[in-house]
């Protein structure tokens, strides 16, 4: 497998034998991805000295406080399993458009019709001043992105963090390979 990452983009295509695919990370921001894992590990250790104490009381009301312990737990845990090991994968199967949303190796796929696939355009959301030292929404079923098209007659979006330079460039190479989806 050949890879070779675009000059100044944060996306690489990927060539094996005949087939390319164009892989975009995860959004990442190191400021992020230190407090998160700094706060994780807090929040664990009290969370687990909180509940030992709880379970000693043993009162049915004192379990509304762990439950939103453990449901903030599981958020940042994959928010930061997102940031580290979160990429999507965009390919073609014949005339079809695969896009896979990867995480901790474990992956969700997505097979658009080729010949559905429409108007593919570019609208970067806005971020605020300073958001780049906060992390990108972790989105599995593809909400938000860079990159949208229309699919079936409905929104589909791609490539979250992209800036409008990188997100053109991933619109061109899926016009390229889709010439009907101007």
């Amino acid at each position: 497998m050949r890879s070779g990452s675009i000059h100044g983009m944060r996306f690489s295509i990927e060539a094996d034998g005949e087939a390319e695919r164009l892989v975009v990370p995860a959004d990442q921001s190191d400021i992020a991805t230190m407090f998160l894992s700094l706060w994780f590990f807090g929040w664990t250790l009290a969370g687990f000295s909180a509940i030992s104490r709880l379970a000693q009381v043993n009162v049915l009301s004192d379990l509304v406080w762990p439950i939103g312990w453990a449901v903030a737990w599981c958020a940042i845990a994959l928010l930061l399993a997102w940031m580290l090991t979160g990429r999507e994968i965009l390919r073609f199967i014949g005339d079809d458009l695969e896009v896979t949303r990867e995480i901790l190796g474990r992956a969700r796929r997505r097979l658009y019709a080729g010949g559905e696939v429409e108007r593919i355009s570019v609208r970067v959301p806005f971020r605020f001043p300073g958001s780049a030292f906060f992390p990108s929404p972790i989105d599995l079923r593809g909400n938000s992105g860079s990159v949208h098209f229309i699919y079936r007659g409905r929104s589909e979006c791609l490539a979250y963090g992209m800036n409008k330079h990188e997100a053109n460039a991933i619109a061109d190479w899926l016009r390229n390979r889709l010439p009907h989806a101007q």
